[in-house]
């Protein structure tokens, strides 16, 4: 069950790459790769707005794709840092442009 963070949106550095490592060790997915994926999709910022404003926070979670999503699940770091690891794990991972870039 994916939840909103105390933390929502204002946290460090240090802890979002806690919390990738987290997420990763959770779903047996790569940090590194994730990392890499959150860099590129969104620059490490939990607040970014993408693709007209269509894809929101720090793995850029796109509202057509992914209606089901508010922007507070969007935009909260623990939910967002699930929803990729999970979705890595279950092979989604070309939801994500930066993630077949890297391929």
């Amino acid at each position: 069950v994916r939840h909103i963070s105390s933390l929502g949106t204002n946290a460090s550095q240090a802890y979002i790459k806690d919390r990738i490592k987290h997420y990763a060790d959770l779903y047996g997915v790569s940090a590194e790769e994730m990392t890499e994926v959150i860099d590129c999709e969104s620059g490490g910022n939990p607040r970014a707005l993408g693709d007209s404003g269509k894809s929101r926070g720090l793995v850029q979670i796109n509202r057509d794709y992914h209606p089901d999503i508010s922007d507070n699940q969007a935009f909260d770091i623990d939910f967002s840092l699930d929803f990729l690891a999970e979705n890595l794990a279950k092979g989604n991972g070309k939801w994500w442009t930066c993630w077949r870039n890297l391929q």
